[in-house]
């Protein structure tokens, strides 16, 4: 007989999900969805070009403020009226590998 446990961390459980709401309130799902929406990046592609900063200390941060305020964004409205704490949680919801 074989026992098999699973481990889930009760905090990263909700922040995954508060930080994929909080994509759905944003609206950020019309452009990053599938299918994506004038060539933006997915969800998915955004969170496998991020995983490298997985486990950076703040990482989420420091890409949340570039997301607002670098040309990078090419002066997305919406990227730009993210707050700083919402950027960065969603930044590390796509930092730790979403699941939308």
């Amino acid at each position: 007989m074989t026992v098999v446990f699973f481990v889930i961390s009760a905090s990263s459980a909700p922040a995954a999900s508060a930080s994929a709401a909080l994509a759905l309130e944003h609206g950020c799902f019309s452009c990053h969805g599938e299918p994506s929406r004038g060539g933006s990046p997915t969800f998915a592609q955004l969170s496998r070009h991020l995983a490298k900063y997985k486990g950076q200390t703040g990482a989420a941060a420091r890409k949340g403020e570039k997301l607002k305020t670098d040309d990078e964004s090419q002066d997305i409205t919406p990227h730009r009226m993210l707050s700083s704490e919402k950027a960065t949680l969603l930044l590390q919801w796509l930092i730790d590998g979403v699941a939308p």
